[in-house]
């Protein structure tokens, strides 16, 4: 097997390389650290307000730090005032230490629809987090950049989610805000509401820069950046929003010291890897070695060695071996794995597997980790050749990215072309 990073691009694949600039990230700012106990804001919600969102789409995003493992935890929570609870949208963490968001449209009960993320959020580390509604039945979670669930609001009846009352941002309530519930434990930052259902390339455009306030769509936003980090600041009462009429009244925070009061905000690891193109061909082994310059052919022979097995020794000795290995066997192809990222920011390193068409069990096919870039702005190219795919079949494959922070990503499925 071959592993091979590089920045040579074979002529034959003809790729568009494409090039992002990088964000500028937020700078040490203030966050707001709620101790769980019984702290909450009350936002102004009611007919008309920007939290009413009625029959548009909208996407709430916040980026949380919570403590706190094993209980429900309100994040947000918008309601209208009825006693067989009516229309509402609620965004939490779970007992499972999962983050949730549940929608009900009207008030009878039969519409509505719940989507759970598959990260666990109450880990003690940042994480940014949101939920979409569009096209009236559509809810989707994303956790950290990617989309990890998305539901059809059930029934077809009701269309709106018509709110009456006051938002509670780190805590539940039922059936008015005078009772709130589940009250949230860790730091919160950057909540955004949007009248609009922003998609996963806006969201990964914006979700670590702040932003102004005047932005398109942009409903309601808080970004916490007041009174002084730790320090006494027992006269504020209200959180103040970038935007017009959405101060939030701030309810039972301490206000002093390092906990229930405006803190400074840690660092926030970034960690992610946007995969710009995936090209998975069966090309000729001569072709190959023919197009790569010296330099690329000496990584690859001294590469050659890191997956073999343990009763194999050292790299081939020189390029006729090497072109026997990849053409393992005989008829002159090999499956060559070419992608680009356009990012990298905390990539260890990449895993490649495949499967065969119709079976559900993918195959390891390199056993030693091929390294990321860990930092990188504009991204990189790798390829990978695969001489333990059989000709003739259209083999599926599957990339998993290595996060620094240990977490993994999945992208697939690619099939290979000939």
């Amino acid at each position: 097997m071959e592993v091979k990073k590089t920045s040579c691009r074979p002529s034959c694949w003809r790729l568009l390389f494409f090039c992002l600039f990088p964000a500028i990230a937020l700078g040490q700012s203030n966050v707001l650290d709620y101790d769980g106990t019984n702290d909450y804001l009350l936002a102004p919600g009611g007919d008309g307000s920007a939290f009413d969102f009625g029959t548009s789409d909208f996407t709430i995003e916040v980026w949380i730090k919570s403590t706190a493992t094993g209980i429900s935890q309100g994040l947000v929570t918008s309601r209208f005032t009825d006693v067989n609870e009516g229309d509402r949208y609620i965004f939490y963490i779970d007992t499972g230490d999962k983050v949730g968001f549940f929608i009900s449209l009207g008030n009878n009960n039969n519409d509505v629809g719940s989507i759970l993320s598959t990260t666990d959020v109450a880990d003690g580390t940042w994480h940014h987090v949101a939920a979409v509604r569009k096209d009236i039945r559509t809810i989707e979670l994303y956790v950290n950049g990617y989309m990890e669930d998305s539901a059809t609001i059930s029934g077809s009846t009701a269309t709106g989610v018509d709110i009456n009352q006051g938002v509670t941002i780190g805590s539940g309530y039922y059936p008015t805000p005078s009772s709130p519930s589940d009250y949230f434990t860790g730091q919160m930052d950057e909540l955004r509401f949007w009248s609009k259902a922003k998609t996963l390339t806006e969201m990964r455009a914006q979700d670590d820069i702040e932003l102004t306030g005047s932005e398109t769509d942009l409903a309601a936003y808080y970004n916490f950046n007041q009174g002084v980090a730790g320090g006494n600041n027992t006269s504020i009462t209200e959180v103040t929003g970038q935007t017009a009429s959405v101060d939030a009244t701030i309810y039972n925070f301490s206000l002093t010291g390092s906990t229930a009061n405006f803190v400074a905000e840690t660092p926030r690891p970034t960690t992610v890897a946007v995969i710009g193109s995936v090209d998975i061909r069966s090309v000729s082994v001569d072709q190959l070695l023919t197009d790569l310059d010296a330099s690329a052919i000496a990584m690859l022979i001294t590469s050659f060695g890191d997956d073999k097995a343990p009763d194999e020794t050292g790299p081939p000795a020189s390029l006729a071996v090497l072109r026997n290995l990849l053409d393992a066997d005989g008829d002159g192809q090999v499956a060559v794995i070419h992608w680009t990222t356009l990012e990298e920011q905390g990539t260890v390193g990449f895993f490649i597997d495949r499967r065969e068409p119709g079976s559900e069990e993918w195959i390891r096919v390199n056993r030693k980790l091929l390294p990321g870039l860990i930092d990188a702005p504009l991204g990189g190219e790798y390829f990978y050749a695969d001489p333990g795919a059989l000709p003739g079949i259209g083999y599926y494959y599957r990339l998993t990215e290595q996060e620094a922070w240990g977490s993994t990503r999945e992208y697939a499925p690619y099939q290979l072309r000939y």
